[in-house]
């Protein structure tokens, strides 16, 4: 998936969200709110999926290791916008 011109999540950088933005039509502070909104709900409630997916599927190295993968794309989002 690209954000703006750039595939790879790491090397996103507060520009490719704004290309996004022109390219979507948005407001770059409307998606700016977004993002956020977006992350905040995501580290709230990845503790509680995590652990109902645990429960119901006995797979919790592979769901710590999604999570992890989702707590690092939250940490990079929240440093480049």
């Amino acid at each position: 998936m690209k954000i703006g011109k750039e595939t790879r999540f790491d090397w996103v950088m507060e520009r490719h969200w704004q290309q996004m933005a022109d390219q979507l039509d948005l407001k770059f502070t409307y998606l700016k709110k977004l993002l956020r909104e977006i992350a905040e709900t995501l580290e709230k409630n990845t503790t509680e999926i995590t652990n109902s997916i645990i429960l119901k599927h006995n797979g919790e190295k592979t769901i710590q290791k999604i999570c992890g993968i989702i707590n690092t794309h939250i940490k990079h989002v929240r440093t480049y916008i």
